[in-house]
């Protein structure tokens, strides 16, 4: 998208020097409508008695470049070269089909391009060059209606949802997380490979952080009291989690959060109702209504809950938001990704709170570069085991990168990389293979010569 839109750019410029009476932005907006209308109003052609997986197939590929063509028309407008009143018009078509009347895949599909468009369009809204009073306004009743479709659980399905709330969070984030990603251009091979040190091997320092962490996270977070420990199975995940609610909730008294991913949530309640039976616990989920929301926060911020167990889907979202933080919190599953957990810990940890970090080396290995990058930044303490599974994750990372810059030699004339090494029976069916490929193409060969000959003899 950025590639065709720095495209655009340059059209633009380079036709008004050539033929400045042009209206560019005009041509540009006629095409974007022709490919909205085709593209987007327009339901995927699914013929009658086609296989289910071919047509799921045409959906996805209909979907994909539906999201394609008002991605392009939100990074056109935040540019200023398509008229920001048509683009808002989209948005209206797009919400208006996606609340209307026809199939549930087909509605959603419409509001995932709605989200998908303001997604890219949104750090364009502060430039008062491009949107007027009015338009800001209709953007904002906009975001109004996305906020009370997100609650909407009897006629929108949970990913939907999610995708509304997650539109709806990095606007409040002031889009921050958008810009960070616009930097991550494809260009040259050595170029790319500078961005990747920057992404997953991670220079030394609180500059290199800063790039793709929001600093005011950061600050939060390097005053919490962290520990993070490596624990190989769920059993000891349990069993820490268990030793830690006893120290501190039960003998200490003290206010306890535990952040648990939905699958594994239910499992942990049972574990801690098994265990703690006279300890009142409170808990928070997406399936939670109003009422059972409001009691379960009520309860931990009020004290007579003082274990809470919270869905890590939910812990920052805002409808499920409170105000008091714990005195200590256990993020007893590592989220998607290490931006996601600075802002996790930020949203419901303050100053002095105890955080306890368990990481799986077998699931979450891939996180470890980055997270000792941002332990590093803060001067909180690195296990020793955790240096060692960064340092393996990037011997990892430069062995596939070697083995990339041998294959694109190779491709450019350079001598073959070498067969990797095999044992002797391996070697020997790859002989046999290798032999009876020889002898079928010697005896097509053969075939070959006599069909020929029988040619030649017949034209004779």
């Amino acid at each position: 998208i950025d590639m065709y839109t720095d495209l655009c750019r340059r059209i633009q410029d380079r036709v008004a020097r050539i033929s400045p009476e042009t209206d560019v932005k005009q041509t540009f907006w006629s095409k974007c409508q022709a490919s909205f209308q085709s593209q987007c109003l327009r339901p995927p052609v699914i013929p009658a008695g086609l296989d289910s997986d071919e047509a799921a197939d045409r959906r996805t590929k209909h979907k994909h470049k539906m999201v394609g063509v008002v991605k392009l028309g939100g990074e056109l407008v935040g540019k200023g070269l398509v008229p920001a009143a048509g683009v808002l018009n989209w948005i209206h078509e797009l919400l208006t089909m996606g609340t209307g009347e026809q199939s549930a895949a087909g509605s959603e599909m419409h509001l995932e391009a709605a989200c998908a468009m303001l997604g890219v369009m949104g750090p364009s809204l502060s430039d008062s060059s491009k949107w007027c009073a009015h338009e800001l306004k209709t953007v904002t009743d906009v975001f109004n209606d996305l906020e009370a479709m997100s609650k909407d659980a009897a006629n929108y399905s949970l990913r939907i949802r999610c995708l509304m709330r997650d539109t709806l969070e990095l606007r409040l984030a002031e889009w921050k997380q958008r810009a960070n990603l616009a930097t991550a251009k494809p260009t040259v091979l050595a170029a790319r490979d500078e961005l990747d040190k920057m992404d997953h091997a991670g220079k030394r320092g609180n500059g290199t952080v800063d790039d793709w962490i929001d600093p005011e996270f950061i600050a939060t977070f390097a005053k919490l009291d962290h520990h993070v420990e490596l624990l190989e199975t769920k059993e000891e995940k349990n069993n820490r989690a268990r030793k830690l609610i006893s120290l501190n909730a039960v003998l200490g008294s003290k206010s306890v959060m535990v952040i648990v991913n939905s699958a594994n949530l239910r499992g942990f309640v049972s574990l801690f109702q098994e265990h703690f039976a006279d300890v009142e616990v409170s808990t928070l989920e997406f399936g939670h209504d109003e009422g059972e929301r409001r009691a379960s926060i009520d309860a931990f911020e009020s004290g007579r809950s003082r274990v809470f167990i919270v869905a890590g889907e939910v812990c920052t979202r805002r409808e499920f938001d409170f105000s008091v933080a714990p005195q200590v919190l256990i993020n007893f599953d590592f989220p998607a990704t290490v931006q996601l957990f600075v802002y996790r810990m930020h949203k419901r940890a303050e100053g002095g709170t105890a955080l306890y970090t368990f990481l799986c080396p077998a699931s979450d290995a891939k996180h470890t570069v980055q997270l000792c990058s941002v332990l590093e930044a803060v001067r909180h303490k690195i296990p020793d085991g955790l240096l060692v599974l960064r340092d393996k994750q990037l011997a990892k990372a430069g062995k596939l990168r070697s083995d990339a810059e041998e294959c694109d030699n190779w491709r450019q004339g350079a001598a073959p990389p070498p067969a990797p090494s095999r044992s002797g029976r391996e070697a020997a069916g790859s002989t046999k293979v290798m032999a009876n490929f020889t002898m079928r193409s010697r005896g097509d060969e053969d075939r070959r010569k006599q069909r020929t000959h029988k040619a030649e003899m017949s034209v004779t």
